[in-house]
């Protein structure tokens, strides 16, 4: 059995090229199981809050910004600021791509592997060799 928990950190050209490879190593009958949500990639948003916690004197926020979108890979600016009565203790920023591809294509990518969808709980997906 293998388990991908970074399916968003795999490029779509290394993605379509890794599948025959699990394919070629995994035993019949393995099973590739991994984490997908359908809907593609979010859309550009505005710099908004996703989360803040008090610890202690100081509070540590989230803050994401969708910044490109396209069928499949969005770039997004992610932003952590601790904070300590309002003033700015420390801040980092990160860029970034992620991809979400869609059903269609990510179904024919493993059908064209050699894979067969088998029943998986809700949130993963998961797929046998044939």
């Amino acid at each position: 059995m293998v388990m991908i928990n970074v399916m968003y950190a795999l490029e779509p050209d290394y993605r379509r090229r890794l599948w025959p490879v699990l394919a070629e190593q995994l035993e019949p009958g393995g099973l590739l199981v991994f984490t997908w949500s359908d809907g593609g990639p979010p859309k550009p948003c505005p710099l908004q809050e996703l989360d803040a916690r008090q610890v202690g004197r100081h509070t540590y926020t989230v803050s994401s910004e969708i910044l490109e979108s396209d069928e499949e890979a969005f770039k997004a600016r992610y932003l952590y600021r601790i904070t300590q009565d309002d003033k700015v203790i420390d801040e980092e920023e990160i860029v970034g791509y992620a991809y979400r591809p869609l059903w269609e294509p990510l179904r024919g990518e493993l059908v064209g592997a050699g894979f067969v969808q088998a029943d998986a709980p809700e949130g993963l997906l998961a797929w046998r060799r044939a």
